[in-house]
């Protein structure tokens, strides 16, 4: 899998911290999804088969040039890892949307994950996943009765 046991076991609990729920059940007799664990499992196993869509679709080279946002590789690296199996990652980069945009316009990366920019010029884009986005307020605040806010909701703030 490319990835060492104590690399995964902290994805792991950095996944589990961000998403605030436990995935495995740690037992003497090794580990167990969840219900919790199960239901992400569920969740997220069509967008591990859509990247794998996706990489199929190219026509992988032995040496793949990928880049990411810094938010998102550290989740999804691993699994693009896997899911690379045998060709060799030659370059990872790490930057904004639109420096990895650019590094594949340029060529100088074979895919790039990024935000949605809507400007993509000639390049190929497929859209992943959405991300649900969610405004943490105070129990006492006054916004916090709405069901639903909109920015001029805030422009009181």
């Amino acid at each position: 899998m490319f990835v060492s046991q104590p690399a995964l076991s902290k994805q792991i609990s950095i996944l589990e911290r961000t998403l605030q729920i436990s995935l495995f059940e740690r037992t003497s007799k090794g580990i167990n999804l969840t219900e919790k664990g199960k239901q992400f499992y569920a969740r997220i196993e069509p967008l591990i088969q859509e990247v794998d869509m996706v990489l199929e679709e190219f026509v992988l080279p032995e040496e793949f040039r990928i880049g990411a946002l810094p938010s998102i590789s550290s989740y999804y690296l691993p699994t693009v890892m896997n899911l690379l199996g045998s060709m060799k990652l030659k370059t990872f980069v790490e930057n904004t949307s639109d420096e990895l945009l650019e590094k594949v316009q340029s060529g100088e990366l074979d895919l790039a994950i990024v935000q949605d920019r809507h400007q993509y010029g000639n390049l190929k884009h497929l859209y992943l996943f959405e991300e649900p986005y969610v405004v943490a307020l105070p129990d006492n605040h006054p916004l916090v009765d709405k069901e639903w806010l909109e920015m001029k909701d805030f422009h009181a703030e």
